[in-house]
C-alpha cells in the first residue's frame, strides 16, 4: 500500500537555503532606523506628529551615486522620519519630493552635487 504525504513518518524536504544565502547584506539595518528615530527625536520632521515611518529623500529607484553627495541610498543623511499621512503625501502630491529634499538640505547642507 502507497502512503499520502498526510501518512508519511518522515517530514517533508526544506525549502533550500541557497536562495538565502546569496542575498546581499543590506545597509539599511534595526541598527540605523533606531539612530534615526533617534537623531529625529521620533517626531515626523514635516508636521511635528509622532513620526512612525522612515522616509528615503531620495528615492531608492532613482538613486545615482554620481548625482549626491553621500555614496549610498541608506546614508543617514538620505533618510527622515515622517508619519504615515506625510509618508503618503510626499508620494503622492507632485512637488513634495523637492520640497523634501530642500528640507534635508536645510538640515544637512548639500545633498546634490554641482557640476560645472
Amino acid at each position: 500500500m502507497k502512503r499520502t504525504p498526510l501518512q508519511r513518518k518522515t517530514p517533508l524536504r526544506r525549502r533550500s537555503t541557497l536562495a538565502t544565502k546569496s542575498r546581499k547584506p543590506t545597509a539599511y539595518t534595526k541598527d540605523l532606523r533606531e539612530y534615526i528615530r533617534e537623531r529625529d527625536q521620533h517626531i515626523c520632521q514635516i508636521c511635528g506628529r509622532s513620526g512612525t515611518q522612515i522616509h528615503h529623500v531620495v528615492p531608492r529607484g532613482r538613486f545615482v551615486a554620481a548625482w549626491y553627495t553621500f555614496e549610498n541610498v541608506h546614508d543617514p543623511r538620505n533618510l527622515m522620519l515622517v508619519c504615515h499621512r506625510c509618508h503618503r503625501r510626499i508620494h503622492d502630491e507632485p512637488g513634495m519630493v523637492e520640497e523634501v529634499i530642500h528640507m534635508q538640505e536645510q538640515r544637512f547642507g548639500p545633498l546634490r552635487k554641482t557640476f560645472g
